[in-house]
């Protein structure tokens, strides 16, 4: 069953878009096509960036946001934290990871062979022994 180009469910094919700040022609990324007015070069964002600043700032209830007794008093007081934080640089004395230093292997009581290995024995080249078979080694159990 074929749908039709009318049917609802057909994801729609991604137009190009003339760009608000450069007036180029673009592909609106496809998860945001209805909302992108600008396209993806650096100059162009930053005027999108710019555009969005100043239509949330003229909002009547955005007006005061940064006015106000109790924002002057909160910013102050942040200032006064952060006066001596020029000095100190990027490298600060407290660090967020610990450091892991390296394990001390003691060597001296360990033999050549592995621990977690059984060491098999070369069986003497030549007649087979009298039972005629060779003796089992670590890796294979006895009959």
């Amino acid at each position: 069953m074929m749908a039709s180009q009318e049917d609802p469910g057909l994801v729609k094919k991604n137009k190009r878009r003339r760009c608000l700040s450069c007036q180029k022609l673009y592909y609106p990324h496809p998860r945001t096509r209805l909302l992108q007015k600008y396209c993806p070069e650096l100059q162009c964002r930053a005027a999108s960036k710019k555009a969005s600043q100043h239509r949330w700032l003229h909002k009547p209830e955005n007006r005061d946001y940064f006015r106000g007794p109790q924002h002057v008093s909160r910013v102050q007081a942040w200032r006064e934290e952060q006066r001596n934080d020029g000095q100190k640089g990027l490298i600060s004395s407290l660090w967020l990871q610990e450091t892991i230093t390296g394990q001390v292997v003691d060597r001296s009581g360990e033999s050549s062979a592995l621990a977690l290995q059984e060491t098999i024995e070369r069986q003497p080249s030549g007649r087979l022994p009298e039972s005629g078979c060779w003796v089992a080694g670590a890796l294979q159990d006895s009959m």
